[in-house]
């Protein structure tokens, strides 16, 4: 089977509306959080590089294994990287906002 022969089953449930549950027990703060996400990633996108660690000998450390977690909601195993400043101005503001929290 070719992998442009595969389709969806539409009876298989969302994982991202199953993590908040379903029907009358239904978070009522889901909204919410998505758009807190959406917030925190594009803050930290804004203020940081991310990229590939470094080992010992300066080399990038490769990233091409990373696995992921068994379970009803997976997530990517742990892994190394490297995250800095984007400049001097980007490091100011993310330590005044850590004074004033």
């Amino acid at each position: 089977m070719d992998d442009n022969d595969v389709e969806l089953n539409p009876d298989v449930r969302d994982p991202d509306v199953a993590a908040f549950g379903f029907g009358r027990r239904i978070c009522p703060g889901r909204h919410m959080a998505y758009e807190s996400l959406w917030y925190s990633v594009a803050a930290i996108v804004a203020a940081f590089d991310i990229g590939k660690a470094a080992d010992e000998n300066g080399e990038e450390v490769s990233v091409d294994t990373i696995g992921y977690t068994d379970g009803f909601l997976s997530s990517p195993k742990e892994f190394k990287c490297a995250i800095r400043p984007r400049s001097p101005a980007h490091a100011k503001l993310v330590y005044a906002a850590l004074e004033h929290e």
